[in-house]
């Protein structure tokens, strides 16, 4: 069964979802979502490990029991963040250095 989950509810569960995920080739995360769906896009520098994998899965089955009703996806993409490539929020950033 779907709730209609409000902006905060979906940025709360993905955000909660993250703590402890956050690997080191990680550069931002962004999330894009309707009434049924949840797109989670990872941007990463480098490739990603096995372990890196176990953390997205992880991330996905915390959202799940957080959201549920709603699919969740997620994509990793090989690049730095462009605003032809970004989801609707940014969730997680890398800052730049100064």
């Amino acid at each position: 069964m779907n709730e209609n989950y409000s902006r905060a509810e979906i940025l709360l569960a993905v955000q909660s979802s993250l703590v402890g995920e956050i690997f080191a080739s990680l550069c931002a995360v962004d999330v894009t979502w309707s009434e049924s769906e949840l797109e989670l896009k990872y941007f990463i520098s480098g490739e990603l490990s096995e372990s890196d994998e176990e953390c997205v899965t992880s991330v996905e089955a915390a959202l799940a029991s957080h959201l549920v009703g709603i699919e969740i996806e997620s994509n990793v993409m090989k690049e730095k963040p462009s605003q032809q490539s970004r989801g609707a929020v940014c969730v997680f950033a890398l800052k730049s250095p100064s």
